[in-house]
């Protein structure tokens, strides 16, 4: 399985006669891929599952407990619950898979043709990563002849989940992810688990990290030390890291000066020029989303100036963040005023008549905000922005 952005016209060809694919933004395209950092992609797939299917879904846990529902997606606790999870999947879109995929096939279509070549999915809680793995293969095989972004998951524990975080479970879900890669006869150039053990291609360990809204829950000494082992695992198996923080960032950066050798992103950035500088000087670069084009970001703005193109890259957050989108943006994304999550700035920034959800369809609104900033044309923009998502693997 190889995905690859399509050009406008493959894309268009793709959709055929369903209505239901919306047409593509009208900004002009940029031929060099566009890689969204950050994207809970799988969450549209697990709302339609949840919806459609959720007795079937809550038959997966082993142990009868129900339901395996989690906030907006579905939870599996081990191989165990993976594999059932798969095997019900896959029973499913053997009948429906169309129904199971249309809305994940929709904004796959969209971003590829907003020249999204790349899309990193985080995880939020163990087995996540070998879950989303295990969609994304029954999801490809599903739509074998369509040309989507090239998708890549990670794996890890985030601080609001970090009571339930474990080193052995860690290790076991990387383990178990190589094995995946290196057993897929169907694409032998995956195998990007090298001699020396180097990590399957693209692989990283987010979203991991410390946020003190969550600290009456998972106590703050329960985070840092999540935080603090899944920095080791980083480091130790050359895997680049995403980094959430709110409200924890001089706990962030005390954990990171103590190992001194990780690379990864600050997920979700906001800060000033000072902060900027501190996450740079410990190696990171700055995770630049739809904050940007708030009407009031003149601090990020500041911000991503001091830190320069070359330590930035691109998210989305979907389906968490809104994006403030210039008046005369004729985006066919769906307009919202309600729903999901919004926690980096106050909602004053934003203009419920432009607010729509965030996606990575709607990147390229960002690259044309940076390019207005460094004063390089979108073409430019982007090609650095991809190179310093290549730097971190």
């Amino acid at each position: 399985m190889q995905f690859s952005a399509s050009a406008p016209n493959e894309s268009k060809a793709l959709r055929g006669d369903d209505s239901s694919v919306s047409d593509k933004i009208s900004l002009p395209d940029v031929s060099c891929g566009i890689t969204d950092t950050h994207c809970h992609i799988f969450r549209t797939a697990d709302s339609r599952l949840i919806s459609l299917y959720p007795a079937v879904f809550n038959a997966c846990s082993l142990n009868g407990e129900m339901p395996v529902v989690r906030d907006d997606f579905l939870l599996c606790r081990d191989e165990g619950e993976v594999d059932a999870f798969t095997e019900a999947l896959v029973k499913l879109t053997g009948n429906s898979g169309r129904e199971v995929f249309e809305e994940l096939e929709r904004l796959l279509l969209r971003s590829a043709e907003a020249s999204v070549s790349e899309i990193m999915v985080p995880a939020v809680t163990h087995f996540e990563g070998l879950r989303n793995l295990r969609l994304l293969r029954v999801f490809s095989k599903a739509h074998a002849d369509a040309s989507f972004p090239e998708i890549f998951c990670g794996m890890g524990v985030h601080p609001m989940y970090a009571g339930d975080f474990s080193p052995e479970k860690l290790r076991t879900e990387y383990e178990l992810i190589r094995r995946v890669f290196s057993e897929s006869p169907a694409a032998p150039e995956e195998k990007s688990v090298t001699a020396d053990g180097h990590p399957v291609k693209k692989l990283f360990v987010g979203e991991i990290g410390i946020d003190k809204r969550f600290r009456d829950t998972v106590p703050l000494d329960v985070q840092t030390e999540a935080l603090h082992e899944q920095l080791i695992f980083a480091v130790e198996n050359h895997l680049p890291v995403n980094i959430h923080g709110v409200g924890g960032d001089n706990e962030i950066l005390h954990e990171l000066k103590r190992l001194n050798r990780v690379k990864g992103i600050i997920h979700a950035f906001t800060g000033n020029s000072s902060r900027a500088e501190q996450y740079l000087r410990r190696g990171l670069k700055l995770g630049i989303g739809p904050m940007l084009l708030a009407t009031e970001s003149h601090k990020l703005e500041e911000a991503v100036r001091y830190a320069g193109i070359d330590n930035l890259v691109l998210e989305s957050d979907y389906p968490y963040m809104y994006m403030n989108l210039p008046e005369n943006s004729s985006s066919s994304a769906p307009d919202c005023d309600s729903g999901g999550e919004q926690t980096s700035a106050d909602d004053s920034c934003f203009s419920p008549r432009r607010r729509s959800a965030a996606s990575p369809d709607l990147l390229i609104h960002i690259v044309e905000r940076l390019s207005e900033i460094f004063g390089i044309g979108k073409e430019a923009t982007a090609g650095r922005l991809h190179r310093n998502v290549e730097e971190l693997f």
